[in-house]
């Protein structure tokens, strides 16, 4: 389907937008979805649905490379401990791409929108709880627990490792499935079970190459070339690499807590606001 010259400049725009947040606060692959679904890149909602999500997932090839590459040349990325995460994701992505094409597209919805309200969520709690820490006079890391040998965080130890492939299975599918970025659903899960933050970041940048490079092999598979629209999935990449290297940037020059807080709160707003949507849109819908 050929796209208007203003859907796609849309497109950017948003790419510009998301990549900002992934950049400054590590929140942004999750507003794209459920912005491109408005616009008309698809004759029925469910091809809104597959296209979108499909062409997210061809974008973020070039964010993750983008990403990736800073983690790896600042030493940032733990790669044993990451591979095993990627021995999860990867396949998981494939299985994600090949799902979302049976699935219908109100369950989709249901799902990424209460994906975008608990991501929202757990960044404002994460938030606060570094601000308490710093009136403390605490180093953010002091609240994470020590590596226990043999322990699921320890990435030495066969518990640790099987869990690793299990979260990586968990975030593969469900970044497939609703076209966001892995740390989307990745950080959440590390930092929650108490991951050392550097690892946690460094693996969210780096699996989202691969993760992406799955779903894609997946769409194209099951539904073929048509699945994906290039063009969009293009202009989307084209705002996000340089929208995600600006957002570096900012995050350095202004309280990041403050921004991150305000983000989320608009995330919360705006999901509860589509989630009313689509409950009122299916129970008129009959009448």
């Amino acid at each position: 389907m050929s796209l208007a010259g203003w859907v796609l400049g849309t497109a950017a725009g948003l790419g510009v937008a998301a990549g900002l947040l992934i950049g400054s606060i590590g929140v942004g692959g999750i507003i794209l979805v459920p912005s491109l679904i408005e616009l008309p890149i698809g004759a029925t909602d469910k091809e809104r649905v597959n296209t979108a999500v499909a062409s997210c997932m061809f974008s973020y090839i070039f964010v993750g490379l983008a990403g990736g590459c800073a983690y790896a040349r600042k030493k940032s990325v733990n790669w044993r401990s990451t591979l095993w995460i990627l021995f999860g994701a990867v396949p998981g992505g494939a299985a994600g791409a090949i799902i979302v094409g049976y699935l219908n597209a109100l369950w989709i919805k249901l799902l990424l929108y209460s994906l975008v309200m608990l991501s929202a969520i757990f960044s404002m709690y994460r938030t606060i709880k570094q601000h308490k820490l710093k009136e403390q006079e605490s180093s953010p890391s002091e609240d994470l627990e020590t590596v226990e040998p043999g322990s699921i965080v320890d990435h030495t130890a066969w518990k640790g490792r099987m869990t690793r492939v299990g979260i990586g299975t968990v975030v593969g599918v469900g970044s497939a499935l609703t076209g966001t970025s892995g740390p989307v659903i990745l950080l959440p899960i590390l930092l929650t079970l108490h991951w050392d933050t550097l690892d946690a970041l460094g693996s969210a940048q780096v699996v989202q190459l691969p993760i992406a490079l799955a779903a894609v092999a997946g769409f194209l598979a099951t539904a073929g070339p048509n699945s994906i629209n290039w063009a969009l999935g293009g202009c989307l990449a084209v705002g996000l690499v340089p929208g995600a290297l600006a957002g570096a940037a900012i995050a350095h020059a202004i309280p990041v807590n403050k921004l991150r807080l305000g983000v989320a709160g608009i995330l919360v707003l705006a999901s509860l606001f589509l989630l009313a949507k689509l409950v009122y849109s299916e129970l008129v819908s009959p009448m």
